[in-house]
């Protein structure tokens, strides 16, 4: 009897205190850039459509703002599952294992500068996806193939729901207000948190309704450290990172709203699982050990994919982008934090990936390293998705 105890407190332990112990079959993602498998590519064809985006294991433009691989697409090799699909798909799709709603640009407020379909419209989509997936099924006859390629109902329940947003509500605010930081900082403070909050707040809840029972959400990392928002407030003060001193305040606010949030969504959702990571933290600890982790300190500030001649000496003109004529690729991508300015190389979402996996830094997290005894040997800068996929009929990569 005291074995069987121990072993039911190790499945509460590993799986949390809400019961939910086995693991997600599916995934449902919303966000912005930092996790869109092609939304925005494929709504307007841009950047991410250009090489040398994507030459890391897609050895071609993936959609993706990124030089290789973005952390949902880890959580499929690491779950070996078909990569997340974007809902706004340009050709055929599998969405038996979820769907990908992030959209490069958007916001978790109602800001629509970059693109309308922020987080309340990305859930609005949700809702639509989840009715069609219920008429297809009821369907018969002719439509029967096209059920097969969509989510069960238990695909629903079972799935993990992944959140995170604030890359760009903060920015946006500060760059609508111009040098005016105080001003920007007001709206922050009094409107753009207290929408985004509400948005996230309402989101769940309707997830929820749905079936949703595991939520992983993820806190917002100094957005003065990027280059490109370096660049733009090139006059004003950096702390001995390199990163500019004013956003510290406004995401620590983010960050303590988010807290707050998920504090209350735990009291009111009945069985859910609700992990935060703090990805602050876990990003304090690589940019402690830069070079345990594979980087280059001296490259810290250095944008990776490029061009010199903006206001600060860091590779990034705004007026050059990366995968435009004048622009150029460094040689040692994997020493390098950023990719194009605000985006992250493939090494360090990588590490973030891991990470939240591993429930590192996250607090009520699941640790589904241990519980679904998670396989990384895909995770290698060596791998490539022809390796993964290219025998496969279970993932349509459209180029």
């Amino acid at each position: 009897m005291a074995c069987r105890a121990i072993l039911v407190l190790l499945v509460v332990a590993i799986g949390g205190a809400n019961g939910l112990t086995d693991c997600p079959t599916a995934f449902f993602n919303f966000g912005d850039s930092t996790t869109d498998t092609g939304s925005l590519e494929n709504v307007a064809p841009g950047d991410p459509g250009l090489p040398p985006y994507g030459m890391q294991f897609f050895g071609e433009p993936s959609k993706r703002y990124a030089h290789g691989r973005v952390i949902p697409d880890f959580f499929a090799l690491a779950f070996k599952t078909p990569l997340l699909q974007p809902y706004i798909q340009a050709g055929a799709y599998d969405f038996r294992h979820g769907v990908n709603f992030a959209v490069s640009g958007s916001t978790a407020s109602n800001d629509s500068t970059v693109t309308p379909l922020y987080l309340p419209i990305q859930l609005n989509q949700f809702i639509r996806f989840y009715k069609t997936t219920e008429s297809v099924k009821r369907q018969k006859g002719k439509c029967s193939p096209l059920a097969k390629f969509l989510p069960s109902k238990k695909a629903f329940e079972n799935a993990l729901y992944t959140i995170k947003f604030g890359g760009n509500d903060l920015p946006l605010a500060f760059l609508h207000n111009g040098s005016n930081i105080a001003s920007g900082m007001n709206v922050i403070i009094n409107k753009v948190i207290p929408d985004a909050m509400t948005n996230h707040e309402n989101a769940m809840e309707t997830l929820y309704r749905y079936g949703a029972r595991r939520f992983l959400l993820t806190g917002l990392d100094n957005v003065g450290c990027s280059p490109n928002f370096v660049s733009q407030y090139s006059t004003f003060p950096l702390d001995d990172r390199g990163c500019l001193l004013f956003p510290r305040e406004s995401v620590a606010s983010w960050n303590g709203a988010l807290v707050q949030l998920v504090e209350r969504m735990r009291a009111k959702l009945t069985g859910a699982s609700i992990g935060l990571f703090n990805v602050s933290a876990g990003s304090e600890e690589i940019r402690s050990n830069l070079s345990k982790f594979g980087f280059n300190p001296n490259l810290s500030t250095q944008v990776c994919c490029g061009a010199p001649g903006g206001p600060v000496d860091n590779n990034y003109n705004s007026q050059i982008k990366c995968g435009h004529p004048g622009s150029s690729v460094c040689d040692n991508v994997g020493e390098h934090i950023y990719w194009d300015g605000p985006h992250l190389t493939e090494p360090y979402q990588r590490l973030l990936a891991i990470m939240l996996l591993e429930a590192k830094y996250t607090s009520s997290g699941v640790n589904y390293t241990s519980l679904c005894n998670l396989d990384y040997s895909k995770f290698g800068d060596d791998v490539t998705f022809d390796e993964v996929y290219g025998d496969t009929c279970e993932v349509t990569f459209t180029s």
